[in-house]
């Protein structure tokens, strides 16, 4: 069986075990050095840069699997939202390329905002990130040397860009998970932002996207167009949604962004709408670190829920309509977006 038809995690498996950098599999067995004298061996070969050593340590088995276990949430996120596929519609791991890294590790942000939404500390989640963030470099070096690709490079200027654009912009603390006071003042700013009004008219729109149907960032960017006016979406855990409707105004005015196709539609990049959103926050006075993206779907949650309940649904009922929306499974979670 070819490797494209190989199970996701069997092809970052086999990356691994044939890169030379496990130790106990066939291409790799100790040879009785420690962690410390392979990094001075590194060292003495020029590579003494703390993450450049890491990325050539050799890792063992239990190390390895731990890696291709989450490496296959990424092959799982790009196979959800159709790419990376061969012809026959299998996970190609030979596809995979730092920009798809890139994208999943965003998305994966968003996740953890949730679990800081949640209660848990903001450290942990930025800890588990950048972790991410290194094992995708370990990653692609193995596949370089498996393979003979020329992915590590790219890897490693995309995932620089990460720790630098990316993670900061995760709020310190869950105390600064709030929402907008006046999100509608924040949208009209983002049409006065510099540079391309293009840009600046995408940003408004997924910024009203957030604040109207409550997705994160990565759903409200970029989804596929459907000609019954609906939208295909990925939700969290990898979760697909084939016929999410969006108010028929934002779906009329994506396609026309799309220049009227449908299919795929990426309306802006994640990094420039959060630096248009930011920029929009300063420029009146609004205190974007307490905020975010992730406010607008805090002031959906509050808003839906409000409305909820002065509709007559009792507090579980409209708790749970809410955790609906916003592709929750738990009452406990919905609460901290209501606090």
């Amino acid at each position: 069986m070819s490797k494209n038809h190989m199970s996701v995690s069997a092809q970052f498996r086999a990356d691994f075990w044939d890169s030379g950098l496990v130790y106990g599999t066939r291409s790799q067995q100790e040879d009785g050095r420690t962690k410390f004298e392979i990094k001075r061996d590194l060292r003495n070969q020029g590579i003494s840069e703390f993450h450049e050593t890491a990325k050539y340590t050799p890792i063992r088995q239990a190390t390895a699997k731990e890696y291709i276990g989450t490496l296959s949430e990424m092959g799982n996120y790009l196979k959800s939202r159709g790419e990376c596929l061969d012809e026959k519609g299998h996970f190609d791991i030979k596809m995979v390329n730092a920009d798809h890294a890139y994208s999943w590790l965003s998305a994966k942000v968003e996740e953890n905002l949730e679990k800081v939404a949640n209660g848990e500390k903001m450290g942990q989640c930025a800890n588990r990130m950048d972790n991410i963030a290194a094992l995708c470099n370990k990653w692609a070096v193995c596949a370089d040397r498996a393979r003979g690709t020329n992915l590590a490079p790219e890897m490693e200027k995309k995932i620089a860009e990460f720790r630098e654009k990316i993670l900061p912009d995760m709020p310190q603390s869950q105390a600064r998970i709030r929402a907008y006071e006046n999100p509608e003042a924040v949208i009209k700013e983002l049409a006065n932002g510099t540079g391309s009004p293009n840009l600046n008219a995408r940003a408004q729109l997924v910024a009203e996207i957030q604040l109207r149907t409550g997705l994160r960032v990565d759903n409200a960017r970029r989804f596929e167009l459907k000609p019954n006016g609906k939208i295909a979406i990925t939700s969290k855990g990898g979760m697909p949604h084939q016929n999410y409707q969006l108010p028929q105004d934002l779906y009329a005015r994506a396609l026309s962004f799309n220049g009227g196709n449908y299919g795929r539609c990426e309306l802006i990049s994640y990094r420039t709408y959060l630096d248009k959103l930011e920029g929009a926050c300063r420029r009146i006075g609004v205190d974007y670190s307490k905020h975010s993206s992730h406010g607008f779907r805090h002031t959906f949650a509050k808003n839906l829920y409000n409305s909820l309940r002065k509709q007559g649904f009792s507090d579980v009922r409209a708790k749970a309509m809410v955790s609906k929306e916003l592709f929750h499974t738990r009452l406990d979670v919905v609460e901290t977006y209501l606090k």
